[in-house]
């Protein structure tokens, strides 16, 4: 037999090495992928809780969450849904309740209804919306996607957005049919409204909502679902008398500033409203008298009888907030076409709006009034002055100043009348000194009322004339704030030197716009005399219409 001489064979790779490697892999992978998992879901239901608390909604909401968002409970009597009088029950009352977004209804102790999770509610009213003398649930809520699930056949596919719906609810006591004696008659797609408030006209069966820009737009129920029936929008006015700028008033501003802020942080009374600062920056349009022409070279500067004010005085009065400068006045041309080109590329490149004056540039007549759309009013602003102290106007620009025996004022009037929802007339009239209107200003108010002005605002007289609303015999109302005085100035005694601001609110519904109230303030115009005075309340009034 062969004897064969055997080796020891070299050993074999173990194909299961790599196996039991795997798994050690696998398990890492797996602890990565389910702790990436873990922190997904994580972030999702947290995103989740976040969106229920609306904490991605539009960004305007966050500024108004206190006044968006209303928690209340209201105890409502039902004896009168049930038709047979056998099935009332000993307690015939249901207890709504909105809290932290949600609403829900209890009856006889038991909840019966609550709010989707992800419906936000905003508000609720209980009021009789469809005219059928029983009341429904009427809630102003938010959510996901401009539809529920159903839209329109022309949208194709529905969007995921945060938006505001009106849903209406009726409460069925007696009912067989339906799940939930709590049943919808309506859901509105998103409402394209900013919506912040809602409130309900049980004479006029009409509902009111309240968006961010403060317009009020009236809907009713009178059809199947709400439809727009009016829109109210309002606009406040804050009026100043005329900035009179002696040497003693500039000289000190142009080395103390902060001089100014004292100035406007005097306080009308009654202070609800905050001091003369917060007045002006409150109002929706705030206007001031620029009683002397703005120049920028100091050798143009002067005081009474013939004016030029430093550039920095009226940086002052636009920084204060005012939006227009009522400039046609009787020291209009005291420092000729430069003071009027002075004046009007200033305010202009402040933002604030010269009335009354036109750029010698400006070769052809501009209109005589300027027309100013707010809130969805039209207002056209008159601003004339009765004369300029015998100086003629520029033959070169005959047009510099606005006058007010412009022999085409009627006419002018007529016209602003046809074009705009309002008319305002800013004018410098009067006598100085006198408390009482002046037989000029008798005629104009005259003439101002039978064209149909709505508001006179006057100055010039440097003291406070009385208010009035005059009446047409076609029962058109006026409003005439015969002179304002002074916002400030330099001059010393106190029987020649008084002032007054005028706010006034303008409402326009249902096509037409009308003042609603107005306020007379009393303040202190001597510059330097910051008493601890408060300024008065002359006058106050709401008028329901005076248009």
């Amino acid at each position: 037999m062969r004897n064969m001489d055997t080796k020891a064979s070299p050993p074999r790779p173990d194909m299961h090495q790599g196996a039991k490697r795997l798994p050690s892999f696998l398990k890492k992978a797996a602890a990565a992928f389910l702790f990436v998992a873990a922190l997904l879901l994580c972030a999702f239901f947290l995103f989740l809780f976040l969106d229920r608390q609306g904490c991605f909604l539009p960004s305007w909401t966050k500024s108004l969450k206190e006044k968006l968002w209303q928690e209340k409970t209201l105890a409502v009597d039902v004896s009168s849904f049930y038709t047979d009088p056998a099935n009332i029950p000993s307690d015939p009352f249901l207890e709504i309740t909105l809290k932290n977004k949600s609403l829900s209804i209890k009856e006889s102790g038991s909840l019966l209804w609550a709010s989707d999770a992800g419906i936000l509610v905003q508000d609720f009213l209980w009021a009789d919306i469809d005219h059928d003398a029983n009341r429904e649930l009427i809630v102003l809520c938010w959510r996901r996607g401009s539809f529920g699930d159903h839209h329109p056949f022309w949208v194709k596919k529905n969007d995921h957005d945060w938006g505001e719906h009106i849903f209406i609810y009726d409460y069925l006591p007696e009912n067989t049919v339906y799940p939930n004696k709590i049943h919808p008659i309506w859901m509105s797609s998103a409402v394209p409204l900013q919506m912040v408030s809602f409130s309900f006209d049980e004479a006029k069966e009409a509902l009111y909502i309240e968006d961010t820009a403060g317009r009020i737009s009236g809907w009713a129920w009178l059809s199947w679902g709400l439809e727009l029936i009016s829109e109210h929008s309002q606009v406040s006015f804050l009026c100043a008398g005329d900035a009179l700028m002696h040497r003693s008033v500039y000289t000190d501003l142009l080395l103390h500033p902060d001089h100014f802020d004292a100035f406007l942080a005097q306080t009308p009374s009654p202070s609800e409203e905050g001091s003369l600062q917060d007045l002006i920056r409150q109002a929706d349009l705030a206007f001031f008298g620029q009683e002397t022409p703005l120049v920028s070279d100091p050798d143009l500067y002067g005081s009474y009888p013939s004016f030029g004010t430093p550039l920095e005085m009226g940086e002052l009065l636009a920084g204060a907030g005012f939006d227009g400068a009522l400039c046609s006045t009787n020291h209009a041309l005291d420092r000729g076409l430069t003071g009027i080109d002075t004046t009007a590329d200033f305010y202009e490149s402040r933002g604030v709006c010269p009335l009354g004056i036109q750029k010698s540039s400006n070769q052809e007549k501009a209109s005589p009034y300027m027309l100013l759309d707010r809130e969805g009013i039209r207002f056209a602003l008159f601003d004339c002055t009765y004369g300029t102290n015998g100086l003629p106007l520029p033959g070169e620009a005959p047009f510099a100043v606005s006058m007010l025996d412009d022999a085409d004022l009627r006419q002018n009037l007529k016209k602003a009348r046809e074009e705009a929802d309002l008319v305002i007339v800013f004018v410098h009239w009067g006598t100085e000194y006198a408390d009482q209107p002046d037989e000029l200003q008798k005629t104009y108010s005259d003439l101002f009322l039978e064209e149909g002005v709505d508001v006179v605002v006057g100055s010039h007289p440097h003291v406070v004339q009385p208010v009035c609303q005059r009446v047409r015999d076609d029962g058109h109302e006026m409003l005439v704030f015969y002179s304002l005085g002074n916002l400030i100035s330099g001059n010393q005694e106190p029987a020649q030197n008084s002032g007054a601001v005028a706010s006034f609110t303008i409402e326009k519904a249902d096509g037409k716009a009308f003042v609603v109230s107005y306020k007379l303030y009393k303040i202190n115009s001597i510059y330097g005399d910051f008493s601890a005075q408060k300024p008065q309340t002359l006058m106050s009034s709401s008028a329901r219409y005076l248009g």
